[in-house]
């Protein structure tokens, strides 16, 4: 069995077991093999913008004899996948703006598969605010450390999907920055998290208030409303 990194063994656990998974921005084409190869999905579509990183999932899949049940795109995001195509729709290890500009621009696409798995790489919060504008429901939320980073793999699904009443919707602040199902949830990776924010953030204000600078206090108050952020947060888990 191919082995995945932490980061995208918790992407392939978000997944529902069964039908056909688009891999968007499939790089090596790992993932798409692995969920193949371990019957969690039936059949993948592997897609990326680039020649190089097509050809190299190409040779991975030939090495695992997997060329009958894994297809490839060259595509610009979801350009070249139909309605209704997928099941699935993985995206992730990119820039929140660059996901939301795919889903965008693929609306129809994406809301047509039955559930999103999604790891924006930053704006994560603004990224949570563009999902519930679109109409998305929020199905799980995880928060994963590997390799020195933190990351925030979800789960989602359009209005119209069989899992919609699973769904729910996110309306905190505090939600929208950390998670609302990982906070509830009590996620012990997501307190480490916060724990590290904090401290980094206090050392800054730290830093800010010695410094003397004309800026001091609009930057003091940017650092505070952080910090009131993260301890909203760890409110979670004062029942620890």
């Amino acid at each position: 069995m191919i082995a995945l990194s932490k980061r995208m063994q918790e992407n392939a656990d978000l997944c529902f077991a069964g039908g056909t998974v688009a891999d968007i921005g499939c790089d090596h084409g790992y993932l798409s093999i692995y969920l193949v190869q371990s019957g969690k999905k039936d059949r993948a579509i592997a897609m990326d913008v680039r020649l190089g990183p097509l050809s190299k999932a190409k040779e991975n899949v030939s090495a695992y004899c997997l060329e009958d049940k894994i297809t490839f795109r060259l595509s610009d995001g979801l350009e070249k996948l139909k309605v209704g195509e997928a099941d699935t729709i993985i995206i992730a290890g990119m820039g929140g703006p660059l996901m939301e500009q795919i889903l965008t621009k693929g609306r129809d696409v994406a809301l047509s598969c039955k559930e999103l798995i999604l790891q924006p790489q930053s704006d994560i919060p603004h990224f949570r605010r563009y999902l519930m504008d679109e109409g998305y429901l929020f199905l799980d939320e995880r928060c994963v450390f590997d390799e020195g980073k933190y990351y925030f793999p979800m789960r989602v699904c359009s209005p119209t999907s069989e899992f919609a009443s699973e769904g729910y919707k996110l309306s905190l602040d505090v939600e929208f920055a950390y998670g609302g199902n990982t906070l509830q949830q009590q996620n012990e990776t997501l307190r480490e998290f916060l724990l590290k924010e904090k401290n980094t953030w206090e050392k800054t204000l730290e830093q800010v208030e010695a410094s003397g600078s004309e800026k001091v206090e609009s930057r003091r108050r940017e650092i505070q409303e952080k910090l009131s952020l993260i301890h909203k947060g760890l409110e979670y888990y004062e029942s620890i």
